[in-house]
């Protein structure tokens, strides 16, 4: 399940476009997901001429560790010049990973995605209440796209409700 909250209004050339492809072909899209060096390697040789319009990169960091902003830029930066038309977000845990992100990443990255999971050790707002985690995501959108990004929730795969 992926909750996107609206994107903001956006002029220049900061203008996502994440989305703007996706409903263009009614198609099916990809977002594939990096972890490290060597799966960026992978993506880079295997990967190649396979990828289209619409799809997308979810580069993450941070779950269980710092958040490495440089290796979230320099491989946004990597991935736009070999793939030039999939569109690149990055990822974590925990508000204030996401905040990090938000604050230090520049494009070709265009959105954040929240991972919202129990047991995530940077994560310590985790809560099973939904009204509260409803609260949690606003805020965090919020946060986001006054920043300049496209905001993309990922709660848990269990229910919250």
């Amino acid at each position: 399940m992926l909750w996107v909250a609206a994107a903001p209004a956006f002029s220049g050339e900061r203008r996502p476009t994440l989305f703007e492809n996706w409903d263009a072909d009614g198609g099916f899209h990809v977002v594939v997901p990096i972890y490290n060096d060597a799966g960026l390697q992978r993506v880079r040789t295997e990967l190649k001429g396979l990828l289209r319009p619409g799809d997308v990169f979810l580069l993450i960091s941070g779950n269980y560790k710092e958040v490495d902003l440089r290796w979230l830029s320099n491989t946004a930066k990597t991935l736009k010049k070999e793939f030039p038309s999939v569109a690149g977000v990055a990822g974590s845990s925990g508000v204030g990973n996401i905040l990090q992100i938000a604050n230090g990443v520049q494009p070709p990255i265009e959105g954040i995605v929240y991972t919202y999971e129990p047991n995530f050790p940077r994560e310590p707002e985790f809560t099973w209440d939904f009204e509260t985690t409803t609260r949690i995501f606003e805020w965090v959108g919020k946060t986001v796209h006054k920043r300049g990004f496209v905001f993309i929730g990922k709660p848990t795969g269990r229910p919250l409700l």
